[in-house]
């Protein structure tokens, strides 16, 4: 059973994806070059940002890995997991960016509306058939996917609509118990980290802009 119900999950998070890519696909004014070119830069660091996970899960439970590696296989992954992963994740951007082989504002651009839309159905999924109680957040990913299709796909509107997202759950995280993106907890330090960032990133991309 615990199988079936990880399967399950993991069924939902890539469904999740591939529409959150579909929705890029199709909302983007770019060629369909500059399409594929994009998706396959967002796919391939969604797949390096799991295998991140799986290593933050290998590194929070080092101990027991060198006992007994496949029973840390077997754990669910955790938020330590995922702060690990998001650190590391972050560290391999900045390098690329360093070495000239990525753009960090094209990496923004395509990620935001993919993770946003993923998070969509992502919650909506859980909402109608896991009974979880998500209606105001969905409600802030709307709000957030209407923001998308709207403004111009820049990056430091994209660096707005981040901030946004952040600042929603920085409010939803004194309104409900705890709070979750996608099957992880989130901390409230986290969320602020993410707001500071993003609001950093668009005090970069307006000066840039002006210039």
């Amino acid at each position: 059973m615990a199988k079936v119900q990880v399967l399950i999950e993991l069924g939902v998070l890539l469904g999740s994806f591939i529409f959150g890519i579909l929705f890029y696909y199709f909302v983007t004014p770019a060629t369909k070059e500059e399409k594929k070119e994009q998706i396959d830069l967002v796919s391939s660091q969604i797949i390096n940002f799991v295998i991140f996970i799986w290593l933050g899960k290998i590194l929070y439970h080092v101990k027991l890995f060198i006992q007994d590696p496949f029973a840390v296989l077997a754990y669910p992954s955790n938020s330590e997991a995922f702060y690990i992963a998001t650190a590391i994740f972050v560290g391999t951007i900045a390098i690329q960016s360093y070495r000239k082989k990525i753009s960090i504002s094209s990496l923004v651009t395509v990620f935001t509306p993919v993770v946003i839309a993923s998070s969509f159905l992502y919650e909506f999924i859980q909402m109608q058939f896991f009974q979880k109680n998500a209606l105001i957040y969905l409600a802030l990913l709307i709000l957030l996917l209407f923001g998308y299709i709207l403004l111009d796909k820049t990056a430091m509107n994209q660096s707005a609509l981040i901030f946004t997202w952040a600042a929603g759950l920085l409010i939803l995280s004194y309104l409900a118990p705890f709070i979750m993106i996608f099957q992880f907890l989130i901390s409230r330090i986290f969320i602020i980290i993410v707001m500071i960032i993003s609001l950093v990133s668009f005090g970069y991309y307006k000066r840039r802009k002006n210039n």
